[in-house]
This record gives C-alpha cells, structure tokens and sequence, in this order.
C-alpha cells in the first residue's frame, strides 16, 4: 500500500493522539485483532473524520472499480488526490451492481449511525489509512460526524493489511457485508499471496468444499469477461465487468454445485450446461428458469439458434511433464462456446455503446434481442417439458393441449372476421408447419395405424396421412 503525501504528518497527529489518551485516561478503551497470526490489543483514539484516508486497496470495491475506467486510472496513479478519494466514497456508497446508485445497505448503515452513533471501532494505519471502516467513515461524513473511533495499528506490516481486512469483514456487526464478487477476488488474492486453504477457510468462514467452487466461479465469470472483450471506436478494449454478475450468487453457486455433479460422468455435458445457464443468467433469467437448462436446452428447444461448428475433435490431450489426458471437447461443446462467446461480445458492446460505432451497437442488439427472445420462449416449452416429466411424459396429454390451441385460433379466427381484420393468408405459414407436425406425428405412429380395431382419432388420422401422401 503506498502512503499518503502528508503520511508523515498524520503518522505524527496519530501518535500524538495515542499519547494523549494514554496520558489522560490510561487508554480508556483498546480493540483487539488479529495481527500477524496473533492477537493484538491496539489503542483506539478519536479521529477528525477528514484526515482520515479511504483505503485505495479495500477489498470491499474491487469488483466495482470498472464503473470508470478514467478514474481507475487515477486510483492507480494518484489515490489519495480528492477525485480518486471521492470515486472511492461513491464506490463505498453504490449499489454493487450499479455503483453510480447509492445502496439501500448504505442508507441503512447511515440510519443505524445517526440513531445509534458509531459503536464498532475502525481501524487505520499509523498514517491514518482505513483499513476496516471506510464506509463507515463515508458514512459519518454524510450526517455530518466530525468524529471517528478507531483503532490505531503498529508501524509496518503492510503486507498483513488484506488479511486483517478479510478477518474483520467476517465479523457479524452492523457493518455492510462484502458483496460476493469481491469475497472471490479476495479469496484470489489470498491464494496468490500463498496463504493455504486452511489458513483461507479460517479468514472467511467457508468450507474447503465452498471455496472450491467459489474458485471455480471465478474463473468461470474472468472467462467471460476475456471472452467479451471488444475493441471501441477509439482503439479503446471494453468487455462486460464483474458488476454484471453481483446479483447473481445464488445462481453461480448453484450453477457450480450442478457442474461438478455431472462433470463425474460426463465432462462435455457438464460444459454445455455451464455455457447454457451463464449466458442465460446474463440475460436475468430467474434461478427457477435456469433450472430448467440442461445440456441439450437450446438444441432441444431453440433449434437452430447456435450455428454448428467444427472446432472440436473429441482428442485428448496430454498434460506436458504427467502422464494424464484430459479428455478433448465435442463439436457441440465448441459449438456453443463460440454462440455465446458472440452474445457475450454484443451484450459488452450495448453497455459500452457510447464508446461503440453505431452500426456495432446495432447488429449487438438485433443479436441479442433475437436471443432474448429464444430464451424466453425455450425456457416457457422448457417448464412445460418438465412438467409433462413429472406426469410420466403423457403423449395423450400434448396432443389434447394441441387440439384446445386449435380449438383457440378457431375463436381467434372468428373474432377477427367480426372485425373485418382476417386475412386468411397470415395463416398459410403457420398452416404448413401445422401440416409437417401432424406428417411427424404420423410417422412416428406408422406401425400403429391402419389396424381394424383402431379408435376414431388413429383412424382419422390414418385417412389424413392418406389423403395427404402424394404416392398413396
């Protein structure tokens, strides 16, 4: 973490302040925490709210920082100048999937602040960086607060800072939770720092089995988000950002728990279905529609929507050094990784459209419109294939369905004469492929037509196939 320009004078201020509390009241209150894998009593101290600094490296808004790239920058560059500081106060604030809009756990955190006043100490550097409390801190500013409790850390130890974060964060306190996003970010970096799974089960209260999948999310979301990626009219590389999927953990975690059930017996299948329900999730499908995606969702009932594809050979290959072979991807796998690499792309093109071209944004939303509109219709005959699996798939039961739709255009047809609306020609299309189904049905029914002791539906339809057969 770099320090502030003015570190040296608030590492002064501070101790000072510590020295003075001790000198007055013996250190009236201290807090304890976790401190270099022990722990650690530090002072707490009152603190001018507007010398404190928000911490550039909190966890709390990593995934949101690509709300502005702009300003990004300047986090990076200069992150204690007022511009970045009051980007990272907007962060704090905003909803984590939409940072420009200011959350409702934010509004509640400053009711609970002006109702109950600041209970929970934060705790800062000995050059009054935050490391726990910057939203409180943000908070305290908006009702005017002149004043923060804090506690003080020693000197050094910076890499230490992220972990007391993360172990503080697990806390259950009034203090807002970290959105999911940025708990997989921080088990990330965690892991990169070399810490070991059950040093990182301890930080974040997780199972080992949960942190697995939480891993495999992950990297499953930073795949698509390198899949998206496209080039704007300035040169400039733009893709859909962590944000799109804050909303969604439920989902991901049941998406990764259904994954690696089915990955045990059939890794492509297992593939399709995580392709499937993530391009899904992007278009805000509910948890209970994405349930009804299964590997063959969009062959099944979207039919020609993904274009083929010869990407794969089924080949395995084999690991350089180890005597393993990972199995080789199928066409249909390649097939629809390629389809949603697509959809992927045009969806970062439409949220980045002001840094697009005109005629990109709008062949992004033709795609995606179309898109939306099979999905919606996919998972509706979806729903309606499962529950007809849940009564033991009834053939009966569909072809009733079919004639009751009949028997509603039969209305439909009758209302729009009265209307002087009808136009017998919109129904050639529809007619046709009226036509084909009853010709597959027939087919599939060949061997049990034409028997004496058919009813008057087989045979009826015995007579139409007849009629209808060109070489009968």
């Amino acid at each position: 973490m770099d320090r502030p320009p003015n570190a040296d004078e608030l590492e002064s201020i501070i101790a000072d302040a510590v020295k003075e509390e001790v000198e007055k009241a013996g250190l009236s209150r201290t807090h304890e925490v976790d401190w270099k894998d022990e722990k650690k009593i530090v002072p707490v101290i009152r603190m001018k709210t507007s010398l404190l600094r928000l911490n550039p490296d909190t966890q709390r808004i990593k995934a949101q920082l690509g709300a502005s790239p702009k300003l990004e920058a300047l986090l990076g560059d200069q992150p204690y100048s007022d511009e970045a500081q009051e980007y990272l106060s907007t962060l704090l604030k905003g909803d984590p999937t939409n940072p420009v809009k200011v959350d409702k756990a934010y509004e509640a955190l400053e009711d609970n602040l002006r109702e109950y006043q600041q209970n929970e100490p934060g705790i800062i550097t000995s050059y009054g960086v935050l490391i726990d409390g910057n939203t409180r801190c943000v908070a305290l500013r908006a009702i005017d607060q002149e004043y923060m409790l804090v506690g003080v850390l020693p000197s050094g130890g910076t890499e230490d800072f992220e972990l007391l974060e993360i172990g503080l964060s697990a806390r259950k306190t009034t203090k807002r939770d970290y959105t999911f996003v940025n708990q997989l970010l921080a088990i990330r970096n965690q892991t990169a720092a070399g810490r070991n799974d059950d040093q990182i089960v301890r930080s974040f209260a997780r199972k080992k089995k949960t942190i697995a999948r939480f891993r495999w999310i992950l990297e499953r979301i930073d795949a698509v988000l390198q899949r998206s990626e496209v080039t704007g009219a300035s040169g400039s590389s733009l893709k859909l950002a962590y944000v799109d999927f804050e909303q969604h953990q439920e989902s991901l975690v049941e998406i990764a728990r259904n994954y690696f059930e089915l990955e045990a017996t059939d890794a492509n299948d297992a593939e399709l279905l995580a392709e499937q329900r993530i391009l899904a999730l992007l278009f805000d499908l509910a948890k209970t529609d994405l349930r009804f995606i299964e590997p063959n969702f969009l062959t099944e009932f979207a039919p020609g929507l993904v274009p083929d594809s010869e990407g794969g050979n089924g080949e395995g290959t084999t690991v350089p050094g180890l005597n393993i072979s990972i199995p080789g991807s199928s066409n249909e796998v390649h097939a629809m990784k390629d389809f949603a690499t697509a959809v992927f792309k045009a969806k970062a093109t439409i949220n980045n459209a002001e840094d697009m071209t005109i005629d990109d944004v709008a062949a992004a939303g033709k795609l995606v419109e179309s898109v939306r509109t099979a999905l919606d219709k996919a998972v509706i005959n979806a729903g309606k294939n499962a529950t007809y699996k849940q009564r033991k798939f009834a053939p009966a039961e569909r072809i009733a369905d079919a004639a009751e739709l009949v028997r509603l255009a039969k209305s439909s047809i009758a209302d729009a004469k009265a209307e002087s609306s009808f136009d017998p020609d919109d129904l050639d299309e529809p007619l046709s492929s009226l036509r084909d189904a009853v010709r597959d049905l027939g087919a599939v029914l060949k061997d049990h037509l034409g028997g004496v002791e058919n009813g008057d539906g087989l045979d009826w339809l015995s007579r139409v196939l007849s009629v209808d057969d060109p070489d009968a």
